[in-house]
């Protein structure tokens, strides 16, 4: 029995620090958009680079909207892929949770320029 209680405390102390790791990480990406970009481009979690002079997020934690001023994307090589002027993506976080796809409330792009001889496109 005594075995069975620590187990249980284990069990309920590993599901609450995931809790909270997920509770920080979610914060960083509403409060800090930016922390999130340039942890992202600084780990290489992706074959690409987002350069940004601004990003603006509203904070709310059900319908962020993310606004971003004079983005580039760079492949691995620092050739630039495209570039925006200004972004601002509004994200439905309760309709993306009950859906298998991400619900976007508002959607404004201005000046998007893409260089289509340095896109690939892999179909798998």
């Amino acid at each position: 029995m005594n075995l069975l209680l620590k187990l249980s405390k284990l069990v309920l102390f590993v599901l609450i620090i995931i809790f909270f790791i997920f509770i920080l990480t979610y914060s960083i990406f509403i409060f800090k958009p930016d922390l999130a970009i340039n942890t992202s481009n600084k780990l290489g979690i992706t074959s690409y680079k987002i350069n940004f002079e601004e990003i603006d997020s509203n904070k709310n934690l059900l319908k962020p909207t993310y606004s971003l001023k004079n983005i580039k994307v760079y492949d691995k090589n620092s050739n630039e892929l495209m570039a925006i002027e200004s972004l601002k993506i509004g994200i439905n976080v309760l309709g993306s949770l009950s859906s298998d796809f991400i619900v976007i409330n508002d959607l404004e792009i201005i000046n998007f320029k893409i260089d289509q001889n340095r896109m690939l496109i892999h179909i798998d």
